[in-house]
């Protein structure tokens, strides 16, 4: 599974920015996490690239196919079962899609970045900050940000609320 996760990130480097992987990482490590289209793994940067602890997000290979394929075999059914419904499916297609690009998502995530910096919340989120010239389609580079994630800090804040139990907190926050 690393050697699949490295060569992605091997070929992505070097057909989309021109550099070799061992110019931009020092290691490629543990799995932070992990969802349909890819992973994210803690990586060390090279001194020449800052010498940075980041989280490397690495699509899948082939899951914007498999997703289109299996939005395909969707929206034949929707037809079927609900006709009305294919221009709000084709939105959703087309929104979906967006998922697919990481180049994409790494100007996002500076927008965002830089719009938070401007709000009242500047001081109590952090969003970290991507590396636009190692990003590209199918790989994202950004800042390693240690801590709590979001939804942990939501649920503990819920738990406190609710007299310190955690199991309630959790099923209200599911349902």
């Amino acid at each position: 599974e690393k050697e699949r996760i490295v060569g992605i990130v091997r070929e992505s480097l070097r057909d989309c920015q021109g550099v070799d992987m061992e110019d931009v990482f020092v290691s490629i490590g543990e799995v932070l996490g992990s969802a349909s289209i890819g992973q994210v793994h803690k990586a060390k940067l090279t001194s020449k690239y800052g010498g940075d602890t980041v989280a490397v997000k690495v699509m899948h290979p082939n899951a914007e196919n498999l997703f289109r394929n299996d939005f395909k075999v969707f929206r034949t059914l929707c037809k079927v079962a609900l006709p009305g419904w294919d221009p709000i499916l084709r939105e959703l297609e087309m929104q979906m899609m967006t998922e697919f690009d990481y180049h994409n998502e790494a100007h996002n995530l500076q927008n965002v970045r830089e719009n938070m910096a401007k709000s009242p919340y500047a001081n109590k989120v952090r969003v970290p900050k991507p590396k636009i010239d190692l990003s590209s389609k199918n790989l994202l580079v950004m800042e390693f940000l240690s801590g709590k994630k979001l939804a942990e800090s939501i649920e503990e804040k819920l738990a406190h609320i609710l007299g310190g139990d955690i199991q309630s907190a959790r099923r209200a926050l599911k349902a």
